[in-house]
């Protein structure tokens, strides 16, 4: 079962100034480390995003084994309850990267 860091993904991301912009070059950023991902070796990296509201919440696998999840407060910072990403197994985010990176192969 996955945990919670208490942590947010590391970065600026504060609301002050040129945040839009800051906010997506870190999450550009971030994307790329997460494409070069092989969910065969480790998921340290990955991208997770959940459908949340009008956006998205995301989160970046930090640590694989016990699988760990760090916040990600891009754009919006939707964040989904604790109790669902204590629900996620290993397997369930090896899905999610994987189907991810099949979308990313076909509209990349």
């Amino acid at each position: 079962m996955a945990q919670l860091a208490k942590n947010k993904c590391p970065g600026d991301w504060s609301f002050e100034g040129d945040w839009d912009k800051r906010h997506a070059d870190q999450y550009m950023s971030l994307q790329e480390i997460a494409r070069k991902v092989n969910p065969d070796v480790s998921l340290v990296g990955a991208l997770v995003n959940f459908p949340w509201a009008d956006g998205h919440a995301i989160y970046r696998v930090a640590k694989d084994k016990p699988l760990l999840l760090q916040h990600v407060p891009v754009y919006d910072a939707w964040q989904v309850p604790y109790t669902q990403i204590r629900g996620l197994r290993r397997a369930d985010v090896i899905s999610m990267v994987r189907s991810e990176q099949r979308l990313m192969e076909l509209f990349g």
